[in-house]
């Protein structure tokens, strides 16, 4: 079977998958006797319509969900798998052996796509971000955005700073270029010579992502930074008529980023995922209305389904780059609002075990430190191990790489999450906590977690 007949088949069944998980949920909300007894447009439900007419956001203190930390190591790891498996070359041709590995390597590189992990990750960043910023919302403004603003500074830049200057002294006193054809042309871009101190600088303050193969998604998540509090005003204070043109303009806005150069790539990145985190933001305004009417376990596990399979297959859903990422981002935004407002399925259970709760502490430290593992790994096996190696078995190769760097890259992250990433985020709590009391003042009002709230009241 080729993999082109794989792909009509995986995308066939992709597409049923979402349809009837798309007609289940109409059929249940808009006319569903069993939820409601009797028939009855849902927007007739006054939940549904103030939504959309109102501007109150039910604000509520969700704690802390581990599995969303889960999650989040999970998604970190796909990344480091997808760096390792575009390392040699894996060439189609008609050799049995290449054959094989070939198609072996296209369905690895859908289960481990790390550009859905990112969008994972930009989902996730507006939900966690915009659930911080509730605790605070009855301080003035001022000395609310200046602390938002300082933890994130504390939170992003100390382990980007300290990767960087690692990978410095790595490039000026250890590395050398090999002579081997066969490795990808993106792990190949990096570390060509020795950073300037302007390059060093730009890649410290995440200005620039010529050092590193994961700066690029850091510079996204400062510059959003930046504009997400004026993004949280929106959100909280306007009506759901008000999202859903926010949210079509930006999605326009993404639309029209891929005619930026790449001289303002990091620009470019900004406007075309600026959505995305809009959609995580959104999660608890949606979320307890959407949510509310989906009682029945069915709807529940036939959505997810079909989120799970948008998420995964979204090469076979369309072949447009633009729509790619619109599929994955509303799928990524379906599951991890399933996560908040179904804490208790078994269906997630998985993200209770050890090693998933592992990467969800270590994730940030993890992420940056698997790159410079990976890179000397790499360096270091074309060096010593047989030419032959590489040509022959590259995908075996890429595995490889897979079980020596993400090992290495997991207990040089867990030493950094204790030694640096940890000590000075909880100091720049304290320091917020000095210079700006106020954003620490507690919140008053909660709203129970049951998400049938939105239909009770």
């Amino acid at each position: 079977m080729s993999t082109s007949q794989i792909g009509v088949g995986w995308g066939i069944v992709t597409m049923l998958c979402s349809f009837v998980a798309t007609s289940t949920w109409l059929w249940f909300v808009w006319y569903n006797p069993i939820l409601m007894g009797y028939w009855q447009p849902a927007w007739e439900h006054m939940a549904i319509r103030d939504f959309f007419l109102k501007s109150a956001f039910p604000y509520k203190n969700y704690g802390f969900i581990s599995r969303l930390e889960s999650l989040r190591g999970l998604a970190a790891v796909m990344v480091a798998v997808h760096h390792c498996l575009k390392i040699f070359l894996v060439a189609k041709t008609p050799l049995p052996l290449d054959k094989f590995q070939f198609h072996s390597a296209f369905w690895l590189h859908l289960l481990f796509a790390g550009s859905s992990a990112v969008i994972l990750f930009f989902v996730h960043s507006g939900l966690v971000l915009g659930l911080s910023l509730d605790k605070s919302r009855d301080v003035q403004a001022l000395p609310r955005w200046a602390g938002f603003w300082m933890r994130r500074i504390f939170r992003l830049y100390p382990m980007q700073i300290f990767t960087i200057l690692l990978s410095l002294v790595y490039v000026t006193c250890f590395f050398h270029t090999p002579h081997y054809i066969h490795i990808d042309h993106w792990f190949e871009k990096f570390f060509r010579h020795t950073p300037t101190l302007l390059e060093v600088v730009q890649n410290c303050l995440l200005a620039s992502s010529s050092m590193s193969g994961v700066t690029w998604s850091l510079c996204v998540e400062a510059i959003v930074s930046v504009l997400f509090p004026l993004l949280y005003v929106f959100n909280r204070k306007g009506n759901g008529l008000l999202d859903l043109a926010l949210l079509g303009g930006f999605l326009f806005l993404s639309f029209k980023s891929a005619g930026i150069s790449d001289e303002y790539a990091i620009y470019r990145n900004t406007l075309q995922f600026l959505y995305v985190f809009y959609l995580g933001l959104s999660i608890p305004k949606w979320g307890p209305t959407v949510f509310s009417m989906l009682t029945h376990k069915v709807v529940r596990v036939a959505l997810s389904l079909g989120a799970l399979f948008l998420f995964f297959g979204y090469q076979f859903v369309t072949p447009n780059p633009f729509l790619q990422v619109v599929v994955r981002s509303f799928s990524a935004t379906w599951l991890i609002a399933s996560v908040v407002y179904y804490q208790d399925s078994p269906m997630y259970g998985f993200l209770d075990r050890a090693l998933p709760t592992l990467f969800g502490k270590i994730c940030y430290s993890f992420y940056l430190m698997h790159f410079i593992t990976l890179y000397i790994t790499a360096w270091l096996f074309m060096d010593y191990a047989p030419a032959w190696l590489p040509t022959t078995y590259p995908l075996a190769c890429n595995l490889v790489m897979v079980l020596i760097s993400v090992p290495i890259a997991t207990g040089l992250g867990y030493c950094c999450n204790h030694l640096i990433e940890e000590p000075l985020v909880r100091f720049g709590k304290r320091l917020v906590t000095r210079l700006c009391p106020a954003v620490r003042k507690p919140v008053k009002e909660e709203i129970p977690l049951e998400p049938s709230y939105a239909l009770q009241n």
